[in-house]
């Protein structure tokens, strides 16, 4: 796997394991599983979802070290219409989640969080946590980048 998909996953996997989302997040009405996604994943992304991607290219900081600054952004778009679970107060929603989304990305555990929820990777530390807020006709989008300092390997301790 490389490393951005490792990033990608335990950033899904971390969020996926909190318990407290809005039932907007669900699959579907009577489900357990929330539309949290890995950003390369071949699932389908419809109706409020959290999508985990690395953006752009790795710098490898020190040259020749294996470690490496990635840019990692976390969104939650929720569509303005009415979703397949015929929720049409969207913005409380998006809010509900928003409002959840925001002490996760912001918790100075979030290195140990995200290195906990993924194989061979360690993360060393992260920087620049800057806040995205968009609103289009068709959704609304808020969420998190931030830079991670991160090596592919788990490290020994």
């Amino acid at each position: 796997m490389e490393l951005a998909e490792k990033i990608e996953s335990a950033a899904a996997t971390y969020l996926a394991s909190i318990n407290t989302w809005p039932d907007s997040l669900l699959t579907a009405p009577d489900a357990t599983t929330y539309r949290i996604f890995a950003g390369e994943a071949e699932t389908e992304k419809t109706g409020q979802s959290i999508i985990c991607y690395c953006n752009g290219d790795f710098t490898e900081y020190p040259p020749c070290s294996g470690n490496f600054w990635a840019d990692v952004v976390i969104e939650l778009k929720t569509p303005v219409s009415i979703d397949a679970t015929g929720l049409t107060d969207q913005l409380t929603a998006h809010q509900a989640a928003a409002t959840i989304l925001e002490p996760l990305i912001m918790a100075a555990t979030l290195p140990a969080s995200l290195e906990a929820n993924a194989s061979d990777l360690t993360v060393q530390g992260l920087i620049d946590r800057q806040p995205i807020r968009e609103r289009t006709a068709e959704y609304w989008l808020t969420g998190f980048n931030f830079n991670l300092y991160c090596c592919s390997r788990a490290l020994p301790a």
